[in-house]
């Protein structure tokens, strides 16, 4: 029999629970249920890569704008960076070509990796990114219809964006990017999976608080 993700046992109990999805309720039940998840690096690269087969992009370059992925990565300038997340919960929104077509190690992607802000503040983010999808189903095929440009002229609307944003080059990819389909997207946004190097979750939320505010 195939391993469970725990991803859909979390599913699974919150149906139980009768409480309608993306509901503010279902959202304290997620906050608390998740609570119980602890994770080490192996257990998070184990959730990418189990069940990768039916949920992988087939190629890291044609990962789709406004879906959401996990991955890990280990960025080019990590040296000069103060901090850095290296599983990444990813809705990439532009993509960067290669400019050296030879290698093409340069082709990447502009994204709002979420574990920049606290999982309250994505759920705010992710109900302003919910006005701009593409449907209201909420499954495999719903995307945000987020680009840069859009991003650029609506700071108000998408404030918690801003610290967000980060360009993913795919050369520097470390795991299969697997893709979170919609309904799943709320309960991604809880799991305690950030992985920040140099400083702690909090301080990298508290900074994240200041360029938000700006």
């Amino acid at each position: 029999m195939a391993k469970q993700r725990f991803i859909d046992k979390i599913k699974q109990d919150l149906l139980k629970t009768g409480l309608q999805a993306r509901s503010r309720q279902a959202r304290l039940w997620l906050a608390k249920k998740v609570k119980e998840v602890r994770l080490n690096s192996g257990a998070r690269l184990g959730f990418v890569n189990l069940g990768a087969k039916s949920r992988i992009a087939s190629s890291r370059s044609k990962l789709s704008l406004g879906k959401m992925y996990f991955y890990f990565y280990d960025p080019k300038t990590k040296e000069r960076l103060p901090y850095y997340d290296i599983m990444p919960l990813v809705i990439p929104i532009d993509y960067k070509p290669a400019v050296d077509s030879a290698t093409g190690h340069d082709a990447g992607f502009l994204g709002l990796n979420l574990h920049y802000i606290s999982p309250m503040k994505r759920m705010v983010l992710l109900d302003s990114l919910y006005t701009i999808a593409t449907d209201d189903r909420f499954d495999e095929n719903t995307r945000i219809k987020m680009r840069y440009k859009l991003l650029a002229n609506s700071k108000n609307l998408f404030s918690d964006a801003t610290p967000c944003l980060k360009w993913y080059l795919f050369k520097y990819f470390k795991s299969r990017a697997l893709e979170i389909s919609a309904d799943e997207w709320e309960i991604s946004c809880f799991l305690p999976f950030e992985a920040f190097q140099k400083k702690s979750k909090e301080y990298v939320w508290k900074q994240s608080n200041k360029k938000a505010n700006k």
